[in-house]
């Protein structure tokens, strides 16, 4: 499998997103995500799953509910399920601020790419 990118990742979980609105009214939450190189965020991406039908783009939320910071290769891991996001949190490579509780609902749009990668 070829590795894949953060920003496709984000790419293929909008066109998901649009596919299956219904997401939205599942988790009601905005999420910030921010990857990093080191300490430097490379990317920021928003993911709506909160107002209308849902919208995830490259950029910074006006108000998340949930933030999640991580490098890219941690970000990839748990997508393709190498990584427990659990795990990722208490050996702090994944940073979660805001609502932690609202990370669990990730899950709905995060599933379908791999059964494993669960945050």
């Amino acid at each position: 499998m070829a590795t894949q990118s953060s920003n496709s990742v984000f790419e293929m979980l909008g066109s998901r997103l649009q596919q299956t609105p219904d997401i939205v009214s599942k988790v009601k939450t905005v999420y910030q995500w921010h990857i990093t190189d080191g300490k430097n965020v490379t990317a920021s991406w928003t993911m709506d799953l909160k107002n209308g039908n849902g919208e995830i783009k490259q950029g910074t939320a006006e108000k998340a509910d949930c933030t999640l910071t991580l490098s890219e290769a941690d970000f990839i891991a748990i997508v393709e399920g190498r990584l427990n996001p659990q795990q990722a949190f208490l050996q702090k490579k994944l940073k979660i601020t805001g609502n932690l509780m609202a990370s669990q609902k990730l899950q709905h749009i995060l599933k379908s790419n791999s059964p494993q990668a669960k945050l």
